[in-house]
């Protein structure tokens, strides 16, 4: 038996792992995000525990008590239940910016996650979003009122 018949079998079995290169950051971080959303729509706070244990890594999770996390978590709980992703993108490395719609608002939630496997959770923050320009005006009489508010506090 001639060495490479040997060496091409271990080749030609190595090459699907080297095709797939590295994960993408939305694939690193899918498993804490999914458990994230079904925290906020679960409003359970045994699970809102949970994944606070599991998914947060040791340093974000230990820079406040544990009821700080779940004070966050209830209020996003409250506010966001019922919220489904519209999207991601990567603004920063080791960084998911996730589009959130829930309750007729939408948010940004910003998730900061470590480099290193299992890419646990560094950071959250969620932010709502202004209405998109035409929502929320009920007649001209109202945008109006708002482009004069605007350019009152110098703003427009």
């Amino acid at each position: 038996m001639s060495r490479w018949s040997i060496v091409i079998p271990c080749l030609l079995a190595a090459t699907p792992l080297r095709a797939q290169g590295p994960l993408s950051p939305d694939e690193l971080v899918k498993p804490h995000l999914t458990a994230l959303i079904a925290v906020i729509n679960s409003g359970d706070s045994t699970q809102a525990r949970a994944f606070v244990g599991e998914h947060l890594a040791p340093r974000f999770r230990d820079a406040m008590p544990m009821e700080a996390h779940l004070r966050a978590l209830a209020h996003w709980q409250r506010d966001w239940q019922g919220a489904q992703v519209r999207g991601t993108d990567e603004e920063r490395p080791n960084e998911r910016t996730v589009g959130l719609a829930a309750q007729g608002r939408r948010g940004r939630l910003v998730v900061g996650y470590d480099a290193t496997p299992p890419h646990l959770i560094t950071g959250l923050r969620l932010q709502p979003e202004e209405a998109p320009l035409g929502e929320g005006v009920s007649s001209p009489a109202v945008l109006e009122q708002r482009l004069d508010s605007l350019a009152r506090a110098d703003l427009f």
